[in-house]
């Protein structure tokens, strides 16, 4: 047997030991429990929180594709208060594989249908009720030419408390699993008024650690 041939099968079995560990480590053949457990307890969120009410909507099979889900809620809750305007705030929830799930941002989202983020994004904190420390990036967004701009708040979970990651791809690189939250909603005229989504962070926090948080 030539050392050539020798040389040749050991180099055949390390790409395949190569390829053999990064489809486990991607779930290539078959969605990890982890997985399987994080997208169960998507559609436990609530329709109804407090006096939100909402309509479920079709999330298109391009985004999808983009960021691999396992399963997603796309909902809009609206809040009715005689007198005033209905509030409306869009959830998008996705639950996946964290390596795809943690390297899609707003700005490139919203970037492919034209939207720019108007600045860097900031981090916001909502207050709850329960004393947790979840924290959200939110960000402004605007089309050009086209007035009603919108703000969206985004986070990654991975079973604990929301965080607004400065690198999420190394902060849940030990992760299989994890949770992405949107909150999109338009913006208010006026710059005082509280925006629908902060107000529905209150009601909401509580439900979503109630049905993602493993017990």
């Amino acid at each position: 047997m030539s050392g050539r041939f020798v040389f040749s099968v050991l180099g055949a079995g390390i790409i395949i030991l190569s390829g053999l560990v990064h489809g486990l480590r991607t779930d290539r053949w078959w969605v990890s429990d982890a997985r399987q457990q994080l997208a169960a307890r998507v559609p436990t969120l609530p329709a109804k929180v407090a006096d939100w009410t909402s309509v479920d909507l079709p999330l298109d099979d391009w985004q999808l594709k983009i960021v691999e889900a396992d399963a997603y809620l796309h909902r809009r809750y609206t809040r009715k208060i005689p007198g005033q305007e209905p509030a409306e705030v869009t959830l998008i929830l996705l639950s996946g594989r964290a390596a795809s799930l943690s390297v899609h941002t707003p700005d490139v989202c919203f970037g492919n249908s034209g939207y720019q983020m108007d600045g860097e994004p900031i981090a916001f904190m909502p207050e709850t009720a329960n004393g947790r420390d979840d924290s959200f990036w939110q960000a402004r967004f605007r089309k050009p030419d086209e007035s009603g701009d919108f703000r969206v708040y985004w986070a990654w979970c991975d079973g604990g408390k929301w965080l607004a990651a400065a690198d999420a791809r190394s902060e849940f690189a030990h992760r299989s699993a994890l949770y992405k939250l949107y909150l999109v909603c338009p913006l208010s005229r006026d710059p005082a008024k509280l925006d629908p989504a902060q107000q529905l962070f209150t009601d909401l926090l509580p439900e979503l650690h109630r049905c993602l948080t493993a017990p």
